[in-house]
């Protein structure tokens, strides 16, 4: 994300000391001054079945935020090229001045490690290959990219997304070909 300037919280592995177990660490994309509404928040006044893409866009739009399409683009592909099948409505958002109530921008991508099928093994990926569970807006992330327009960053360095994932993956020896390969279908799929 940082290659691309999206807009992310950035995340730190600790290991437990006494169980030697791995756990994440950020920055909280808060402060006295700006805090984070979830999509619940923002749909809260409207009926459940009017709860999708289109109007979460509008919501965002009409309340300040510009970009909005262009910053939910960005986070339906993050997902899709991670598989992250945990974007539901608590992660993701807005963020608001919370002196005057000002909507600021879409929140900062986060909440990433429910992704490059975590809970799966070898044999169970084989039957989802590129098409990976969402909870965003559609059931699938592959199914979210018919809302989007490419970012200029996809198009101006489409190449360069392999090269990034096959240097943050390959090195782990815990991740098995087959896997790694999934990543390389994802990418060669999109447009």
């Amino acid at each position: 994300m940082d290659e691309y300037g999206i807009t992310n919280v950035k995340y730190d592995q600790k290991w437990t000391k006494k169980e030697n177990l791995p756990y994440s660490i950020c920055k909280c994309m808060c402060d006295n001054n700006i805090e984070y509404l979830n999509a619940s928040w923002v749909f809260s006044n409207i009926d459940f079945s009017l709860r999708n893409y289109e109007n979460y866009e509008k919501i965002c739009i009409v309340n300040g935020i510009k970009d909005a399409k262009e910053r939910i683009d960005e986070m339906l592909i993050i997902d899709f090229l991670i598989g992250n099948n945990d974007r539901h409505l608590g992660n993701y958002g807005i963020l608001r001045d919370s002196n005057n109530l000002k909507w600021l921008s879409i929140n900062p991508v986060f909440d990433n490690g429910n992704s490059f099928f975590h809970d799966m093994n070898d044999e169970d990926i084989k039957y989802f290959e590129i098409n990976t569970f969402s909870k965003a807006f559609k059931d699938k992330n592959q199914n979210n990219l018919e809302y989007i327009n490419y970012p200029k960053w996809y198009s101006n360095k489409k190449s360069k997304i392999s090269e990034i994932i096959e240097q943050g993956l390959k090195p782990n020896k815990k991740l098995s070909n087959k896997r790694i390969d999934i990543f390389e279908k994802i990418i060669k799929s999109l447009p």
